[in-house]
């Protein structure tokens, strides 16, 4: 395209003011997201964010056979892992991953709210409902965490974006392929994701009913997502990844969250339906109020079902897409998964926005009709409120987070700079993960596969408290160093499930065995350790 050409265009684009107004949305947004970045971009990173980065960098540099590595291959989607390998088989830094794979996506998932909710329903409801999610305080707070929300996010927007915006409004056939490829991106990244295509096929069957049947660009794409999903799977599994070890952790009979027992545990349901909408959990309270007041357009849809089953009131569509969206993500999370957190939720947001920018729009609507001022009033106050809600927490919270964990970096490091071994060193940590990426050694935790050692451990993954089994995992682990041979020992606080209650006085019981080299400490006194570094005298054990 020529430059004045170019230029034209823009011109046309800008006499639009909500086309000003959404240039202005997008630049706020990267402007707000680079200035966390800049001052958080290379914070410590959690256990979740080992998991992905330790398996990328351990590709990279060949140290797979960890053994951690099979379990923690295995209940991760490798499509994160994957792109970050390449980062490190590069040696790009830290920030340039951050950069690349989460604040880009972290803008652009804001322009396809935006994109999304105009289509569905006018430019207005798009505009509110991409600001809102450019300051959500959590969508804020992970764009600077290194784990996989963020792009799964932006992958099943542009999945979404495809369907409803080329494919059901353009009636581009290319539109249901492309919506297919980016849900399938999704669930490879977070495999929840499987709910976005599928409430595609749902859909569909409700507006075309018995024609979708005889559509062959239907069939064709959904031929072309089993071959895609082929392709991820048979690439996954060379990094160790595979869906049935996946589907047993989250979904079997040891899979924590489900023992939620649904039926007779309808407190618990009860409380999780309150977490999904609590209005000071996701929304803050400004925007849940308005979000009930949204509410209303789905009641109408629920009055009107029979004309919109009937196709006779097609702009009730949009009502039942939302719906499918919101439901299906609601009952996955409260019926199969039976638990959920801030995180987790994040593809159940943008729909919640669409409605409370319904609920926003209907207010200053109705008042507009009385007063102009004081709709414009409203209509302002409820937006900057909510900002204002989501933006001081998002702060609150980045401020604090910032510096968790820092010891197990400061750790991690501290081994990588002076080992002098030969081979890479042999740590033995309840941070398994995270200090094997920051040390580049091979990492152990305080378990063994013994069965004596796996039958005394609950369903959380830490050491029954009586004495027979700390007895007997602590003679367990014991068989563990002498085979092992370790080079450090860590010792901290911040995973207290996966650290027996014997741990602590491990050093003290065998001090002919370990000496502290190093150590962090709470207060500038140094009399609160926070994390201890042992170096094994593998000469005594």
């Amino acid at each position: 395209m020529d430059m004045p050409h170019l230029k034209e265009r823009t011109k046309k684009f800008l006499e639009d003011n909500q086309n000003k107004l959404l240039v202005l949305l997008i630049s706020f947004a990267a402007i707000i997201r680079l200035y966390y970045f800049f001052k958080v971009g290379e914070q410590p990173i959690w256990w979740d964010e080992g998991d992905y980065l330790a398996v990328a960098k351990g590709f990279a540099q060949h140290w797979q056979n960890q053994e951690w590595w099979v379990h923690f291959s295995g209940i991760r989607p490798m499509l994160i892992p994957m792109i970050w390998y390449v980062f490190f088989l590069f040696n790009f830094s830290e920030l340039t991953m951050r950069f690349f794979t989460l604040l880009i996506p972290s803008v652009t998932s804001v322009y396809l709210t935006y994109a999304i909710g105009r289509d569905l329903y006018d430019k207005r409801t798009g505009l509110i409902a991409g600001l809102m999610l450019s300051v959500y305080w959590v969508h804020l707070f992970y764009t600077f965490r290194l784990l996989s929300d963020i792009p799964s996010l932006f992958f099943g927007l542009l999945s979404i974006y495809f369907f409803w915006s080329r494919y059901i409004k353009k009636n581009e056939s290319r539109g249901l392929y492309y919506a297919i490829l980016f849900g399938i991106l999704g669930f490879s990244t977070r495999f929840p994701l499987a709910i976005v295509p599928i409430i595609y096929p749902i859909y569909l069957l409700f507006i075309k009913k018995f024609e979708l049947v005889k559509d062959k660009t239907f069939w064709k794409a959904m031929i072309f997502g089993v071959v895609v999903l082929v392709i991820y799977f048979g690439i996954s599994s060379l990094f160790g990844s595979g869906i049935t070890t996946a589907f047993k952790f989250y979904l079997g009979e040891s899979a924590v969250s489900t023992k939620n027992v649904l039926t007779d545990n309808i407190s618990v349901l009860g409380r999780m339906v309150a977490s999904l909408f609590g209005s000071d959990i996701l929304l803050q309270n400004v925007w849940f109020l308005t979000l009930v007041v949204g509410l209303v357009e789905l009641v109408y849809l629920i009055l009107g079902f029979d004309l919109f089953l009937k196709q006779k009131d097609k702009n009730a569509n949009s009502n039942f897409f939302v719906f499918l969206w919101v439901v299906l993500h609601l009952l996955f999370y409260m019926v199969i998964i039976r638990s959920a957190n801030d995180r987790w939720l994040l593809m159940l947001m943008p729909p919640l926005f669409f409605i409370s920018s319904k609920g926003i729009l209907f207010l200053y609507d109705n008042l507009k009709k009385y007063n102009k001022e004081i709709a414009i009033f409203a209509l302002l106050a409820l937006i900057l409120g909510g900002m204002y809600q989501n933006m001081k927490h998002a702060d609150l919270l980045i401020e604090v987070k910032e510096s968790s964990y820092g010891e197990e970096k400061l750790a991690g490091i501290y081994i990588k700079e002076n080992f002098n071994g030969q081979e890479k060193p042999k740590i033995i940590t309840a941070s398994t993960v995270q200090i094997a990426y920051y040390s580049e050694g091979y990492t152990y935790g305080f378990y063994t596969e013994d069965p004596e050692f796996t039958n005394c451990v609950d369903i959380l993954g830490g050491v029954v408290n009586n004495e027979t089994c700390q007895k007997t995992t602590e003679e367990l682990f014991r068989k563990k160093v002498k085979e092992l041979k370790p080079d450090f020992l860590i010792l901290h606080g911040f995973e207290p499930v996966f650290t027996p209650q014997w741990a602590y006085n491990y050093p003290s019981k065998y001090k002919d065995e370990l000496e502290p080299v190093q150590a962090y400490f709470a207060d500038q006194e140094r009399t609160q350790p926070m994390l201890i570094v042992y170096k094994f005298k593998n000469e005594n054990i």
